[in-house]
């Protein structure tokens, strides 16, 4: 039996969702081979204490910031950032019966301390969901923060992607001389989609949606260049805003135009809880992913938009393109600007509807938490097999 902790140093949103997903498939479906503990933080929320695995939430919280100046707010997240690593080393440390480690996330200033991590003498695996950070820190040049990330996922045994598209930026990225990298799907997330309004009637409402988190390199720039020469079309904008000088100095003066011709555009500028976006993607034809070149990860609104029947627009960037080609749930833009976003969502309403909804019950029938499993579960054994002399000096750790 492979007892593996699973790290995540994020308890709230979105992130421990997925994590609570990777981890329930695992046991449920490697029961008989492989453990899986989850190491979070102690603010993780209370209903993931109920799934049927043991959690640890033994990691320091993130700190609020309240109303602190800039300066006293970032010094404090340095702090966490370190605290943070050394309880999780010294913690991992303890456990005797460990035979692996998979972090699913990490903080920027894990490159310089990662190497301690080694003398666990135990596998380490990372899912990388991000090839580039969506912001740098700030703190230093890119370059050297893109060292530290190299750092980070050359010195585990494996590295876990979701699309080939990633995999294929990973090899780029990390160069020769990286650890295995496996495709994994990402799963889709438990939603009704049964109460979903027709596909038909929705796309002829040609209501659009921009759903997540806002900053520059997801493109809402390109999506409203493109609503200036979209006739009979309505947008909505549903999400936080997480980079406000993008949207002060791009989106204000866009939305501004819009509104001088008169364009239906809405704002909902607020983080959207998980139990209002099935209405929200109800009441809307068609997700838009405008994303530009900067975007180097999978997109979670995408699996959304597959989960809840959905159309989805995009450009091919990170892994998005890949799902959509594969299984023709959307249109893609053919680069990464305004005219061809535009393009794409003209050629997305010229669609057949009955064809579109036997393309997601397809996508649905594959995308799923069970294949994940069977992918991570194949890629520890095969670590192990590599690994079974370390791995042996815990007792209980190979049956």
């Amino acid at each position: 039996m492979l007892k593996i902790f699973m790290v995540s140093f994020t308890g709230k949103g979105g992130h421990p969702v997925y994590v609570n997903e990777v981890i329930v498939a695992l046991n449920k479906n490697c029961s008989a081979d492989v453990k899986v503990e989850f190491l979070a933080p102690q603010d993780l929320e209370k209903k993931y204490f109920r799934n049927g695995y043991v959690v640890h939430a033994d990691l320091p919280a993130y700190p609020v910031r309240g109303k602190k100046l800039n300066a006293l707010w970032r010094t404090e997240q340095i702090g966490h950032f370190i605290r943070s690593y050394l309880v999780c080393f010294l913690w991992l440390r303890k456990q005797k019966d460990s035979c692996g480690v998979h972090f699913q996330d990490s903080l920027w200033l894990l490159g310089m301390f990662f190497w301690v991590f080694r003398f666990l003498k135990v596998p380490l695996f990372f899912t990388v969901h991000n090839i580039k950070p969506h912001k740098y820190s700030g703190l230093m040049p890119h370059v050297i923060e893109e060292k530290f990330y190299k750092f980070v996922w050359r010195s585990c045994e494996g590295l876990f992607v979701h699309s080939q598209g990633l995999k294929s930026e990973a090899i780029q990225f990390l160069g020769n001389g990286h650890p295995s990298i496996y495709v994994v799907p990402h799963g889709l997330f438990l939603v009704n989609s049964s109460v979903m309004t027709p596909l038909l009637i929705r796309m002829n409402k040609k209501r659009l949606l921009f759903f997540g988190a806002i900053r520059e390199n997801k493109g809402l720039h390109l999506l409203l260049e493109a609503m200036k020469s979209l006739d009979g079309f309505e947008l909505t904008i549903a999400g936080k805003i997480a980079d406000h000088v993008y949207w002060r100095e791009t989106v204000t003066p866009l939305l501004d135009s819009l509104r001088l011709q008169d364009k239906k555009v809405t704002l909902i500028d607020v983080f959207i809880p998980d139990h209002e976006v099935a209405a929200l993607f109800d009441s809307h034809s068609a997700v838009i992913l405008s994303y530009t070149q900067g975007f180097h990860s999978q997109s979670g609104v995408l699996h959304l938009a597959v989960a809840l029947d959905t159309p989805v627009v995009a450009t091919s960037v990170g892994g998005i393109g890949d799902l959509i080609e594969k299984y023709k749930v959307g249109t893609l833009a053919r680069s990464c600007d305004a005219a061809q976003v535009k393009d794409a969502i003209l050629s997305l309403f010229k669609e057949e509807a009955g064809q579109l909804q036997a393309n997601f019950n397809l996508a649905k029938e594959d995308l799923s938490w069970v294949k994940l499993a069977a992918g991570t579960c194949h890629a520890y054994k095969f670590s192990q097999s590599l690994k079974k002399k370390n791995c042996a000096l815990a007792d209980g750790c190979v049956s």
